[in-house]
């Protein structure tokens, strides 16, 4: 018996296959039209293309899912097009990091926007970090504490940190 074409569209269970080849071939179209978007603004716009093309889009919690964790799937009949899926925010997101930093690097007008973004995009790797250091030599003795209540502060200041 031949397969339908609604058959290649279901799980075994009857549910519809969550990503096909089709919505596999838009995102990444959607990726290379929109490169600098943001995970809603890159899903709107994916599922706008969808549309578009009379394709029902991936739900927003399963685009979230198969970004962050397409290892997940790996028992998934589909775990082939979810690494795929998954692999080409990865590659769009390396692209974008490298194009941010090499502009920074040049050092040219409005570099300082870019870091901007690249701080707050990829902010795993590329966060300003401050770091608050409190020593004892910072404590003013210029106050109404006397000298051994000073000391005790300092004392409990450095066993804190």
């Amino acid at each position: 018996m031949e397969k339908s074409s609604e058959d290649e569209t279901k799980n075994k269970g009857g549910r519809p296959i969550a990503i096909n080849e089709q919505q596999l071939q838009i995102f990444k179209d959607t990726v290379d039209k929109y490169p600098f978007s943001t995970d809603s603004e890159l899903f709107f716009m994916f599922s706008l293309e969808c549309e578009e093309k009379e394709i029902v889009p991936l739900s927003y919690t399963t685009f979230k899912e198969y970004k962050s964790n397409p290892d997940g799937y790996k028992n998934n009949p589909n775990y082939d097009l979810i690494r795929r899926f998954s692999a080409v925010i990865k590659k769009a997101q390396v692209l974008q990091k490298n194009e941010l930093v090499g502009d920074i690097k040049k050092g040219e007008s409005g570099w300082q926007a870019k870091a901007w973004i690249t701080e707050r995009k990829f902010s795993d790797n590329w966060a300003a970090v401050s770091k608050s250091e409190v020593k004892s030599e910072n404590i003013n003795y210029n106050t109404d504490v006397s000298e051994e209540e000073a000391k005790k502060i300092n004392k409990g200041i450095e066993d804190e940190y």
